[in-house]
């Protein structure tokens, strides 16, 4: 095999590689089927409980990493529909802010203090009393940026602290009061870790593109 073939094949392999990670969505997402998310999309399933449950954050994310992608959503019980879901790594889902506060990452904005935990679309603002009660009935009006807000209580010590707890849910989209709802799940999503072959091959095919690189510059 001639060397700009084998580069070729090295250049594919990689790409191959890289598709077998997880597609990872940029902002809110609506209506996702679950079967897509562990199937097409390529996620790992760590955690599913119901909105009337309480858990440790620490039970929440077991096994993920603070740089780790992960996505968070509600699924409606026994359906295969992730009613609202978005991505981020778990050092920015778990970035403090404080009361009616956000933070940008991965086209979505991400609140977390001792009230509730959740996300907004990119460039909304939240209300919290103490889930985010914007674009609810608890405000009157259901506009369309409601659709892309979860809200999941956290230990009710106040927007001062840091969480340690999740205690029910409260939001998923425009439907609220799901505080002890078993009509919808929290779910939580990681995207898988790359192979280490996958790594030695990507550095294997940049080898191989830099010396060819170097060689036309020499011709």
């Amino acid at each position: 095999m001639k060397l700009t073939q084998l580069a070729l094949a090295m250049s594919a392999t990689v790409a191959f590689g890289a598709a077998q990670a997880a597609v990872v969505p940029v902002g809110v997402q609506n209506n996702l089927s679950f079967a897509d998310v562990t199937g097409v999309m390529g996620w790992t399933l760590t955690y599913q409980n119901s909105y009337g449950s309480t858990d440790s954050l620490a039970n929440v994310f077991a096994g993920i990493g603070a740089g780790d992608m992960v996505m968070i959503g509600s699924r409606i019980h026994g359906t295969d529909v992730i009613e609202v879901a978005a991505a981020a790594t778990l050092a920015d889902i778990q970035t403090y802010t404080g009361q009616d506060q956000t933070h940008a990452a991965n086209g979505s904005e991400w609140y977390y203090n001792g009230w509730s935990m959740g996300f907004a679309g990119l460039g909304l603002t939240i209300y919290q009393t103490s889930a985010d009660v914007t674009s609810s009935s608890y405000t009157g009006s259901y506009p369309d940026d409601g659709l892309s807000r979860l809200s999941w209580h956290t230990d009710q010590s106040g927007p001062q602290n840091v969480p340690t707890m999740v205690i029910g849910g409260w939001r998923s989209g425009t439907n609220v009061w799901l505080n002890d709802s078993t009509d919808y799940d929290r779910v939580v999503f990681m995207a898988p870790v790359p192979e280490p072959e996958t790594y030695g091959m990507m550095i294997a095919g940049l080898g191989i593109l830099a010396f060819l690189a170097r060689r036309r510059q020499a011709a």
